[in-house]
């Protein structure tokens, strides 16, 4: 139940909890790279008897971070919330007459507009 007392989207909350455990993983493996690199650091930490080990983890550690940041630029929207997951319905009729809307508007274009057109969709970013 949610706070209104109404039930739960279950897919809206997967989704959101992904989204808090995936912010939280990124800042533990943060801090977690900062404390492996002091520890590697012969003037914090001294002589270390399993540096191969760390070493590894540190690697593995840091190609995770780069996987979690690409993530985390992909989930970082607004929540998700239920008015985001319902689709409007549209009858047939709503459908037909957006493609006649859309029809006529490229009918009007000469073949210097499609070019530019066709050129300025090829060089988005």
């Amino acid at each position: 139940m949610d706070f209104d007392g109404k039930p739960k989207n279950k897919r809206v909350s997967i989704h959101n909890k992904y989204r808090r455990r995936l912010q939280r993983l990124s800042r533990v493996l943060d801090q977690f790279l900062q404390l492996a690199k002091a520890k590697l650091d012969r003037s914090q930490s001294g002589n270390i008897h399993n540096r191969a080990e760390i070493e590894q983890l540190l690697s593995k550690g840091t190609e995770l971070a780069g996987i979690l940041t690409s993530q985390e630029r992909l989930t970082n929207g607004p929540p998700v919330g239920d008015a985001l997951v319902e689709v409007p319905k549209q009858t047939a009729g709503d459908s037909e007459e957006i493609l006649i809307g859309a029809n006529e508007f490229f009918k009007g274009f000469t073949i210097k507009e499609w070019e530019e057109m066709k050129s300025a969709f090829n060089t988005r970013d």
